[in-house]
């Protein structure tokens, strides 16, 4: 099935359900956009490093979520996000490179961790009642998530002149 014909689909929410039945069996992209009625999210099947779940965890991602204005505050995302975390046969739900400045308060309260370049993910609701997820479990995970933040080079002056000291050592 092509993203044209999972588009024809009537709602985000049965576009979901179709890509998530066909996407394992390779009978779909593994990236796709779901749209309808002024609402976009990419959406694909990938693998990432999650502290406090492992290094090549297969997940849900959503990305680029654009709503329409008139769902805006209405909790359609909330039910979106909690039928993704129903549906879905991977261990975590991926939201990336969040941009909307409400978005990361609303992840956190709905127990997402935290990554680096405003990334959030969350072990699914299988995931949970399979291993437990308590929130002991979940404050580890964001402090070892927390502690793998990369803070690039220009925005610490001393790890940059040792970077570039280091540089000119290797080049004698």
């Amino acid at each position: 099935m092509s993203n044209a014909q999972l588009n024809r689909i009537p709602s985000i929410e049965l576009q979901l359900f179709k890509w998530i039945s066909l996407v394992e069996a390779d009978q779909i992209p593994d990236c796709v956009e779901l749209k309808r009625a002024g609402t976009r999210i990419w959406i694909k099947h990938a693998r990432q490093v999650l502290a406090g779940l492992g290094d090549d965890v297969p997940v849900l991602t959503l990305s680029n979520i654009q709503l329409n204005p008139r769902l805006k505050g209405r909790g359609w995302l909330t039910e979106f996000v909690e039928l993704c975390d129903t549906l879905i046969p991977w261990p975590a739900l991926f939201v990336e490179r969040v941009q909307n400045p409400r978005l990361p308060t609303f992840l956190r309260r709905k127990g997402f961790i935290e990554l680096q370049h405003a990334n959030f993910y969350r072990p699914s609701k299988t995931w949970r009642a399979r291993h437990g997820w308590s929130p002991d479990q979940a404050l580890a995970a964001q402090q070892q998530a927390d502690r793998a933040h990369v803070r690039p080079l220009w925005e610490n002056p001393d790890a940059t002149a040792h970077f570039i000291a280091r540089q000119k050592e290797k080049t004698r």
